[in-house]
């Protein structure tokens, strides 16, 4: 009797971990921009934690990251942002960012 109790605690232990590490993941949301669309609008809409990728080629904006996430381009030779307005090109703004 002993030895089922203790199986039957071991195994809703690796049960809990197992939904604990369930809850925690979570899906990467991705963004894919080309050089014709705004990355500004695709930050806007991008929810935090997401993945927004910049394909080849240049944009002319000034771009504002209020939440966390992640810009990844093809390279610092073939992604390229240029301001079109005084002041930084990047700007960062918030708490944890």
């Amino acid at each position: 009797m002993k030895r089922y109790y203790v199986t039957l605690t071991v195994l809703a232990a690796l049960l809990a971990i197992t939904i604990i590490g369930i809850g925690e993941q979570r899906p990467t949301y991705t963004i894919f921009v080309q050089p014709e669309e705004s990355i500004q609008e695709a930050i806007d809409r991008a929810p935090e934690g997401a993945v927004i990728y910049l394909w080849e080629g240049t944009w002319q904006e000034n771009i504002k990251i209020t939440k966390p996430l992640t810009l990844r381009g093809q390279g610092p030779e073939n992604t390229v942002i240029k301001a079109v307005e005084a002041g930084p090109l990047v700007e960062i703004e918030g708490e944890g960012i």
